[in-house]
């Protein structure tokens, strides 16, 4: 058995810090089936920004909001509120989109068959619509916690109102996180609709509620002191630069190669976070449900 396989027998334990190692080692033992994927979600994404000139150095679709204003003549606290839309689903986006298309060839390595990238990019792809909807769902909280604060008057009053909003709130939208952090897998493997899919996460966390959460809030924490802060370096060392391949001006080579080391490395954060919920996922199921027949079949023939 290689390195990228994974014995039913030790699917069967769904510890959550197991299978982030697991589910890390997995990604990386077939990186060369499974990162092109990832890869493929985020330049799509990029593409699509660039198209619709909402592209920005940070994100796909940052500038959304300013343009959403200028043709709407909406308010400033539609820009604020749609500023923090936009940018908490931007972010959360690609990672629900990578876990669609990988998930399949990611049960196949569990089950020791061969990852086949173009089946798991058409399953992914079927659940698209429900990658979208479970990124805008992750964003409720997020956005409520930085919008409701700058409603609240002058400046003063919103830093009072951030002190006690924010460590409210962040506990707060990683448990909603966690309620439906299977919802993808669902999904894709299972071929459920929104709403079954929603409904089974959950049946599937009862119990699980709490190595769930912690697991969500590490990848939180990772990405936010490790990911967030290179890339917010990226950004910054590009727009330095004055010539980005988002701009209509001619851009240096440095700025596209800057830009495409951040997509390149955000796809291979939302790669090991993929992979890791499609491997915790899995070994939830099989822990509360037993081996399916499929399953059954790889052990025994």
């Amino acid at each position: 058995m290689s390195a990228g396989e994974l014995p039913l027998a030790e699917a069967r334990s769904p510890g959550a810090l197991r299978s982030l190692g697991v589910g890390l080692r997995l990604a990386h033992a077939n990186f060369l089936r499974l990162y092109p994927l990832a890869l493929l979600v985020g330049v799509a994404l990029e593409l699509v920004g660039i198209a619709t000139d909402t592209a920005t150095v940070l994100a796909p679709f940052d500038r959304a909001p300013v343009q959403l204003v200028a043709h709407t003549g909406g308010s400033p606290s539609l820009l604020q509120f749609a500023t923090y839309l936009v940018s908490t689903f931007g972010g959360l986006l690609p990672l629900l989109v990578t876990t669609a298309v990988i998930a399949h060839s990611v049960r196949a390595r569990m089950r020791s068959e061969p990852a086949r990238p173009l089946a798991s990019l058409r399953r992914g792809a079927r659940a698209l619509h429900i990658a979208v909807a479970t990124a805008l769902a992750f964003s409720i909280v997020p956005v409520a916690a930085f919008w409701f604060p700058s409603t609240s008057g002058d400046s003063e009053a919103i830093l009072r109102t951030y002190l006690w909003v924010l460590p409210l709130s962040l506990p707060l939208a990683a448990a909603v996180i966690a309620r439906w952090l299977f919802a993808v897998p669902c999904a894709v493997l299972e071929g459920r609709g929104l709403i079954s899919a929603w409904r089974r996460s959950e049946r599937l966390g009862t119990g699980r509620q709490l190595p769930t959460f912690g697991l969500v809030v590490l990848g939180g924490a990772l990405w936010l002191f490790g990911f967030g802060s290179v890339m917010s370096v990226v950004g910054y060392l590009v727009m330095r630069d004055g010539h980005t391949a988002l701009t209509r001006a001619t851009p240096s080579g440095w700025s596209v190669a800057l830009e495409f080391a951040r997509v390149a490395m955000v796809a291979w954060f939302h790669l090991c976070v993929a992979a890791v919920t499609t491997v915790y996922f899995e070994r939830v199921r099989i822990a509360k449900e037993g081996p399916d027949a499929e399953e059954l079949r790889s052990v025994f023939t």
